[in-house]
């Protein structure tokens, strides 16, 4: 085997260390009804609104590290362009057992375990295109074993949108379920039921450990050297009849 070979060698068995390991790429939970969509919690007239969502663990197939999350608007197409209620909208994530339909009124009550926060996002002015993603700067790893998960949204949006946008809506009250409340808007008195926004997580994009960098670069330092060695001792050889020859 000649140096270089070795050492390419070497190094394509170094690889799997840099690669992240496998996980799922992306899920859409929900299916759009024709004709319909919502305004919560992104788009309705102002105030102070608390949105919280809930995902049923049978619509993830795997664990996902949530990096983002994309909301649409294929349904209630507005010719004048439609805008988002100006605001901080701050999101976390936590996981609940039990039926998604189990959640109710009482938004305090409806998270049962420790969440964490997802993001902070500053929205307003047009809502250009059928779709929009927030990404979010502290990604949740959600295993469905764990239970359902929860999507919990404080909003505190400065005024009404000029033309509210209508994103698209699953009724089918099997995948998803929902909770509000909000001032001073009377149409945000607390309430629930099973529909939600058709939502799309996709996984937050991974790279190397630095540690692992770390061990692939002390194994290549130290891979160098032997094979400079062995490229030294065989030198000027070669195979005869009767063994090496000079």
């Amino acid at each position: 085997m000649t140096t270089k070979s070795f050492i390419c060698g070497a190094i394509l068995l170094s690889m799997p260390l840099l690669l992240p390991a496998p996980s799922f790429a992306q899920v859409t939970v929900g299916t759009a009804r024709p004709y319909t969509g919502n305004c919560l919690p992104w788009g309705c007239d102002g105030g102070s609104i608390r949105y919280e969502q809930i995902f049923a663990s049978s619509a993830f197939p795997n664990p996902i590290d949530i990096g983002s999350l994309t909301y649409y608007k294929t349904q209630i197409v507005i010719p004048a362009p439609t805008d988002f209620a100006p605001g901080t909208y701050t999101v976390y994530f936590s996981t609940r057992t039990g039926a998604i339909d189990d959640i109710g009124d009482d938004l305090d009550a409806n998270v049962v375990g420790p969440e964490q926060l997802f993001g902070s996002f500053v929205l307003g002015g047009e809502m250009s295109g059928s779709n929009f993603t927030l990404t979010g700067t502290n990604p949740f790893l959600y295993d469905p074993n764990a239970g359902n998960l929860l999507m919990d949204v404080y909003a505190q949006s400065t005024g009404g949108p000029g033309v509210p946008t209508y994103w698209d809506v699953d009724f089918s009250n099997s995948v998803m379920a929902r909770a509000y409340s909000g001032t001073p808007n009377p149409q945000f008195t607390p309430g629930s039921d099973g529909e939600g926004l058709v939502t799309t997580f996709a996984a937050a994009a991974t790279t190397p450990e630095p540690s692992t960098l770390l061990l692939l670069g002390s194994g290549l330092l130290g891979i160098v050297p032997v094979a400079g060695r062995r490229h030294r001792t065989t030198k000027g050889y070669r195979e005869g009849p009767h063994g090496p020859t000079r």
